[in-house]
């Protein structure tokens, strides 16, 4: 792959690393070759520099998916036993990933190399909603019993335990500089908590 990569004249020097190359959905590996991925003469590869538009996708038979959008090539795919009905989201600045699996756990992956980072397992229900804070320093997990966890990007150990609503928590959105946050319960209640202390 990087062969083939730092033989490509138009990509600007030293993105050999960030380079990622696909034939459909099938990536060029460091330990494949052109023929181990059955691309012959005349084929169309597709290059991917960066990280450009990203999209996350979630099902409930068990998988999400990092998508490039700009060239619509899958860029990671993780498998669960269960999925959530939790929706996926990005940190701030792009570089990690959060998705919720069945079991109450959630986990946090790194972009560039689809690894996981923290595994966030700390609640006995079902993943509602997750989010990262406008910083990027905290990650909010939320469950069908109507708990929210707030938890540190740089650890991934639990920072807070917000406990108050009586039903599963659907909403939940930090205030644009982090410091408190809201939840919305299916017991018609909402909640502003402090995000801080």
């Amino acid at each position: 792959r990087r062969d083939v990569c730092e033989r490509l004249p138009e990509l600007p020097r030293g993105h050999a690393g960030r380079a990622r190359l696909f034939f459909g959905s099938v990536e060029l590996t460091d330990t494949a070759s052109l023929s181990d991925i059955r691309v012959v003469d005349g084929s169309h590869l597709q290059l991917v520099i960066g990280a450009g538009r990203l999209a996350l996708t979630a099902s409930k038979c068990g998988t999400a998916m990092l998508w490039a959008v700009d060239v619509g090539v899958r860029l990671q795919t993780w498998r669960f036993d269960e999925m959530s009905p939790a929706v996926p989201a990005f940190s701030p600045d792009g570089t990690q990933a959060l998705t919720a699996a069945g079991g109450g756990i959630a986990t946090v992956w790194d972009v560039q190399t689809g690894e996981a980072v923290h595994c966030l397992d700390g609640h006995d229900d079902t993943l509602s909603v997750t989010a990262f804070s406008p910083h990027g320093a905290q990650m909010l997990t939320c469950c069908l019993k109507g708990v929210a966890k707030l938890w540190s990007a740089d650890s991934g150990h639990c920072l807070h335990e917000l406990c108050g609503h009586g039903s599963s928590i659907l909403s939940a959105s930090f205030a644009p500089d982090g410091s408190r946050l809201v939840t919305v319960s299916w017991d018609s209640s909402g909640r502003l908590w402090n995000a801080v202390t």
